[in-house]
């Protein structure tokens, strides 16, 4: 049994004055932008382990398995499936005047996605709201994914004063989807360009080919 998930990523910033974009360093298809995620095992309700730095956008002629693009199995109940990606950054929706990217998996097998997946990564830029376009320095997160982000400010300035982001967060929510998804595939993995799930035509797509 399987069903199609909408994964929508929400960003909020909190504490930022003059700044209303916050992305990731080289963009949402940078393939260093990874989330964590959780699932649990719908027939022992058994949590299982969370999969970490998994990419937002995944190919599946690049992944060992060749049937999912993240295989899932639960160790008490030996129930097997796993995830696939549809959609890659799809159309994005429009929540409180920002686009927010869009992701689509299918889920295979028993299995629970939690609603709430964490974002995770190292670098993100923030872009001021003043009209000029101007980007700030990439801001790091420290290494347990926390949502408290800091770079130095001015270096000629005497108090060495820190720039503080306390509201970057990142979390997807997930949206039951009824439509069939058609002209899925999944294809031996590959090095190919051509090795891709059906939205292989997609721009997203076209960039990976550059690989």
């Amino acid at each position: 049994m399987s069903r199609t998930c909408r994964l929508i990523l929400y960003i909020s910033v909190d504490s930022l004055d003059g700044v209303t974009q916050v992305e990731p360093e080289g963009g949402w298809e940078y393939p260093f932008l990874c989330y964590h995620i959780q699932v649990d095992c719908k027939n022992c309700n058994r949590e299982l382990l969370e999969i970490g730095y998994l990419p937002l956008y995944l190919c599946a002629g690049r992944m060992e398995d060749a049937q999912y693009h993240k295989a899932l199995a639960c160790p008490k109940c030996m129930g097997c499936g796993g995830l696939r990606i549809l959609n890659r950054g799809g159309e994005p929706i429009t929540d409180e005047g920002q686009d927010m990217p869009v992701m689509e998996i299918e889920v295979v097998g028993s299995f629970h996605v939690h609603e709430k997946l964490k974002l995770f990564y190292f670098k993100w830029i923030c872009r001021k709201d003043d009209g000029s376009g101007e980007f700030l320095e990439p801001f790091s997160v420290d290494k347990d994914g926390s949502y408290a982000f800091s770079d130095s400010g001015d270096e000629s300035d005497d108090d060495d004063e820190l720039f503080q982001i306390k509201g970057i967060k990142g979390c997807f929510q997930v949206t039951p989807r009824e439509e069939e998804v058609e002209g899925l595939w999944i294809k031996v993995a590959s090095k190919s360009s051509q090795a891709c799930d059906s939205d292989s035509n997609s721009e997203d797509s076209d960039a990976d080919s550059d690989d």
